[in-house]
């Protein structure tokens, strides 16, 4: 667009044949024509939107729909939605030529919300095997992805759904829970809890299966994990010793049998039980 100059002549002609002539120029400036075209009018809540350079444009007011403005040649903005539906934003730009004139522009740019992610247990700790219900509270998820920490993954769409995390090791063993949400709009967002998962117990011991009367002896206690000991013996006696003595009398003439049990339970409240039989003649 060029700067036109027009010539224009007046002459003057009196009653009397009489006439003077006069002549000027007049300068008209091109309309400026400021349209533009964005790289990207449409995201995810934050938005940041990169506004082009307007060509010809030698100053830029740019009002972004949000209450904020710029004087920039290229601004960029980023824009906000912490509601449940998309958000428009009429995006106004008045440009100046180099002569002075103005032209407006206009766009759209629109915010999709972030999917609300979140969940809630029934356990945050406890003992191996742990079961856990999870109940899925999300909102505008259309889709989801749930990590467990020890591997597994699932894509269940279920509001409720169960996983159990097992700990064989002799040590508190923590999972990291992970909840991905994504719309149908592309936009993302993720929440996670930990899951501590105590030692499993193992309650074991031996001793001789069958002895004559009287017998004593020593049990050898091999469970595993466990810090207190609760032992009924089948004689009657009842011990919370690691190894306790035990004692057997038969004084009739059959053999006879008796039901030994033993409780092992952890610091953290986890217990196993395991029984036996022992036969004295």
């Amino acid at each position: 667009l060029f700067l036109q100059t027009f010539d224009i002549t007046l002459v003057a002609t009196t009653a009397f044949g009489c006439n003077d002539t006069s002549s000027a120029s007049l300068s008209v400036f091109p309309q400026p024509d400021f349209d533009f075209t964005m790289p990207a009018d449409t995201g995810c809540t934050p938005f940041t939107a990169n506004f082009p350079v307007i060509s010809g444009a030698v100053s830029n007011y740019w009002t972004f729909g949000d209450g904020t403005i710029s004087t920039a040649p290229n601004p960029t903005h980023m824009y906000g939605n912490t509601t449940l539906a998309p958000i428009s934003y009429d995006v106004e730009m008045i440009g100046t030529s180099a002569f002075g004139c103005k032209d407006t522009a206009y766009t759209t740019i629109v915010v999709n919300p972030e999917p609300i992610t979140q969940f809630s247990v029934d356990f945050t700790a406890g003992c191996s095997p742990l079961t856990v219900s999870i109940e899925n509270q999300s909102i505008l998820a259309d889709s989801v992805h749930w990590t467990y920490g020890d591997g597994a993954s699932s894509d269940t769409l279920g509001s409720i759904h169960e996983h159990t995390f097992v700990n064989n090791t002799n040590q508190t063993v923590v999972y990291n829970l992970v909840l991905e949400t994504f719309t149908d709009e592309g936009c993302f967002s993720s929440y996670s809890r930990n899951i501590e998962v105590y030692p499993n117990v193992q309650a074991d011991y031996t001793h001789p299966l069958e002895a004559c009367s009287p017998v004593s002896f020593q049990f050898e206690n091999n469970s595993q994990n466990a810090d207190v000991y609760l032992w009924e013996l089948g004689n009657g006696t009842v011990s919370v010793a690691q190894e306790p003595l035990g004692g057997y009398v038969n004084n009739t003439q059959f053999p006879d049998t008796f039901d030994i049990m033993m409780t092992a339970t952890s610091l953290y409240g986890c217990e196993n039980t395991a029984s036996s039989q022992i036969v004295i003649f």
